[in-house]
C-alpha cells in the first residue's frame, strides 16, 4: 500500500502536475507528499528568480486551483535520512528539472518503485528515461492510439477537476445560454468562434459570450458588439458555472483543460469529438456530453436544438457533474494512477 511519495517536480506552472500533487494530497495527507526540489508555490508562496537549464530565470505565482498545502520544505539531507518511509518516487514530469532531480538522487532511491509522467503537450514520449530509470509504470497525458500501439506500457493519465476550484464560484444561476471563450492556439478554435458569432444571434436572444483573442485575453461577444476583455481566473470559471452551454476544444495539444472544468460546474459540454486521444472512463455523447465533429459541420444543428431543449440540456449536464465526480476530480485520477503502480494493469475502460 503506497502511503508516501516522494513527489519530483519542476518549478513552473504545470496543470497536469498540480492535479495529481494536488490528489494525493487529498489521498494520503499534506505530510505524505514530499516535493523535491521543494516548490514554493503548492505551499502558497511566490517563487521569484529560479535558474532553469536553459539560462532564463522564471517567476511562478502560487495557484489558485488548489489550497496552499501546510508540509514545509524538505533537505535533501532531511528526505535521505527518511528514505525507507518512502513507498514510491513519483518523477512527476520529464523536465530538466524534474529528471536532474531524480539522477542526483539515484543511488539512494533506486530500490524503490518509481514511476513517471509525460505531461506535455506534443505526442511523444522520451524512452531514454524508461530505460534510465525502469519505472514500475509510465504515463502519459496526450496518449494517442498510434502512440499507445508503439509503446503499450503506457497508460493515460489526463488533467482532472481540482473541487477546491470551484469554491465561491455559484453555479445555480444560469443566465447565459453560451459562453465560448479562447486562446488562439489552434486554427480550428478561430473556426468555431467565427461560426458560433454567426449563429448565436439567429439561435437565441438570451445572452451569450463568445470571443477569441491572444493567450492572455478572452474576446467577448454580446448581441451585435465584438471586442476583448480580460478575465481572471475565477471570473472565467464564474462564466463557465452561470451558462447552460460551454465549449471543449483543443488547443496546443489534443486535450484542453476544460474538458474537465466545464462539467464541474454542471454546465453541459459540447464537445469537439477527436478520436486520437485516449482516456479513461470516457464520457458518454447525448448522456454526459455532446459531441460534435471537430470540422464543425454539425454543430449549427445540434447547438439549435439543444438553445430549444434546455432541459435536455441540463440533464445531460448533470449526468456529466455526476460522471465527473466519480471519475476525474483530482483525487479519483491519482487513485486512479496509484492502482495501475500498485497492481501493474488498469481495469478502466478507455476511448479511441
Amino acid at each position: 500500500m503506497i502511503k508516501r511519495v516522494l513527489f519530483l517536480c519542476h518549478p513552473e506552472s504545470d496543470w497536469q502536475e498540480m492535479g495529481i500533487f494536488d490528489g494525493l494530497c487529498r489521498l494520503l495527507g499534506d505530510d505524505n507528499v514530499i516535493t523535491y526540489p521543494y516548490k514554493p508555490t503548492y505551499y502558497g508562496l511566490v517563487d521569484r528568480n529560479y535558474k532553469l537549464p536553459e539560462g532564463r530565470y522564471g517567476f511562478t505565482s502560487p495557484p489558485e486551483q488548489i489550497p496552499p498545502r501546510q508540509e514545509g520544505p524538505w533537505s535533501k539531507q532531511r528526505i535521505l535520512d527518511h528514505i525507507d518511509t518512502f513507498d514510491l518516487v513519483y518523477l512527476a514530469s520529464l523536465r530538466q528539472v524534474a529528471v536532474e532531480a531524480a539522477r542526483e538522487l539515484w543511488s539512494n532511491i533506486r530500490h524503490l518503485p518509481l514511476a513517471m509522467t509525460d505531461t506535455e503537450d506534443h505526442e511523444g514520449y522520451n524512452i531514454s528515461l524508461v530505460d534510465e530509470f525502469t519505472p514500475v509504470a509510465c504515463f502519459k497525458r496526450s496518449l494517442t492510439p498510434y502512440l499507445h500501439e508503439r509503446f503499450p506500457f503506457l497508460h493515460p493519465l489526463p488533467f482532472s477537476a481540482i473541487p477546491y476550484s470551484s469554491v465561491n464560484i455559484d453555479d445555480t444561476k444560469k443566465t447565459l445560454d453560451v459562453f465560448a471563450v479562447f486562446g488562439n492556439t489552434h486554427p480550428v478554435r478561430e473556426e468555431l468562434a467565427f461560426i458560433l458569432k454567426a449563429l448565436l444571434p439567429n439561435l437565441t436572444n438570451q445572452p451569450c459570450h463568445v470571443g477569441l483573442a491572444g493567450n492572455s485575453f478572452l474576446g467577448r461577444y454580446k448581441g451585435s458588439a465584438w471586442g476583448e476583455s480580460h478575465l481572471p481566473y475565477k471570473a472565467y470559471l464564474q462564466h463557465i458555472a452561470s451558462s447552460r452551454i460551454s465549449f471543449v476544444i483543443r488547443g496546443f495539444g489534443l486535450e484542453a483543460l476544460r474538458a474537465w472544468e466545464i462539467p464541474l460546474f454542471e454546465t453541459c459540454a459540447f464537445w469537439a469529438y477527436n478520436p486520437n486521444w485516449i482516456y479513461p472512463y470516457p464520457f458518454e455523447d447525448n448522456r454526459h456530453v455532446v459531441y460534435f465533429r471537430e470540422d464543425l459541420q454539425d454543430l449549427p444543428e445540434k447547438l439549435d436544438y439543444y438553445l430549444h431543449h434546455t432541459s435536455q440540456a441540463m440533464t445531460i449536464a448533470r449526468a456529466g457533474k455526476a460522471h465527473l465526480y466519480q471519475y476525474h476530480t483530482s483525487d479519483k485520477r491519482a487513485a486512479y494512477m496509484l492502482d495501475i503502480i500498485t497492481r501493474g494493469s488498469s481495469n478502466a475502460p478507455l476511448s479511441n
